[in-house]
């Protein structure tokens, strides 16, 4: 009798341990499953770094409607209209301003002189493409020694002068480089008498000319009309697209 008293209690203290251990475990049980679905409904709710696998009895459904689009080349391509071709005519205004004439070898430019270009051009401001063009011209007397060497001839000397003149005035002017044009034509243009020292003075100028186009278009006729290439915008072609991690 009395070992039996001694070991029930015994029993009772293991089974209440073990009882007790075993609410503490599904304490803890739970509590962890309550956590995980409280953190499963937050990333629910902003969809951040969520995978979503669609169920597997569910058909697929292609988003290529016509796969035959794809094998269609869709380089680009070449077509040819016709367009209005344009008339461009320059003209050539002489007498704007004097010509520059030379000394012994050089020539000098005045402000004054610049201030009547500055003025030609602001006259020409509502042109088309306006340029001063810089011809240069010389006796007749032929060229000795080192002139030869440097020039040439009388067509190489007018160039050189004509080019130095309008150097000059472009950067005076604070003009583009393709508003200034020159060439020489030599002796072969005289204003006066190249027997006398009056005349061959005259003759050694440098000529100066407004130039300036008037485009317009030419007449509807079929010689008129040009074949232009150019390559056509591409038609739109849509694209279904979707976005990982967002529900269908």
């Amino acid at each position: 009798m009395f070992p039996i008293l001694f070991i029930l209690p015994r029993f009772l203290l293991q089974s209440g341990i073990t009882i007790l251990c075993l609410c503490v475990f599904m304490t803890q049980g739970v509590a962890a499953a309550s956590g995980m679905e409280t953190w499963v409904r937050e990333t629910d709710a902003s969809m951040d770094g969520v995978e979503m696998h669609m169920p597997a009895e569910q058909p697929l459904t292609p988003w290529i409607h016509d796969p035959a689009i794809f094998e269609k080349d869709e380089g680009d391509r070449t077509e040819m209209r016709e367009v209005v071709e344009q008339d461009v005519k320059t003209i050539k205004l002489n007498d704007q301003v004097p010509p520059i004439h030379f000394g012994l070898g050089e020539a000098v430019i005045t402000e004054n002189y610049l201030k009547i270009l500055r003025d030609v051009l602001d006259r020409m401001r509502d042109r088309d493409n306006v340029r001063l063009h810089f011809i240069g011209h010389t006796d007749s007397l032929p060229l000795r020694g080192e002139l030869i060497e440097r020039y040439g001839d009388n067509i190489g000397l007018s160039r050189e002068r004509a080019g130095t003149v309008a150097e000059y005035c472009q950067r005076a002017l604070d003009l583009p480089p393709e508003a200034i044009s020159y060439e020489g034509l030599g002796d072969s243009q005289p204003v006066a008498d190249n027997t006398t020292e009056m005349g061959r003075q005259l003759n050694r100028r440098v000529e100066v000319q407004v130039w300036y186009d008037e485009i317009g278009e030419k007449q509807p006729r079929s010689t008129s009309m040009l074949q232009e290439t150019f390559v056509p915008a591409p038609s739109a072609v849509s694209v279904k697209t979707c976005l990982a991690g967002l529900p269908p």
